[in-house]
């Protein structure tokens, strides 16, 4: 089991619509940060195997 829970920079000039890396914002069912999504998929992957594995 691998991967990282770091973020990328916040490169602030990058976001679209005046969102503001630093300050979570939602919109619709989507939601808008830094370090929101990054890798977090693959953590739940594994801990949803490890639980599998244990039962």
């Amino acid at each position: 089991i691998g991967g990282h829970g770091d973020v990328v920079l916040g490169m602030e000039g990058r976001w679209a619509n005046g969102r503001d890396p630093w300050k979570l914002s939602f919109e619709g069912d989507r939601v808008y940060g830094r370090g929101v999504v990054d890798n977090k998929g693959q953590h739940m992957v594994h801990l949803a195997a490890i639980a599998e594995i244990i039962r």
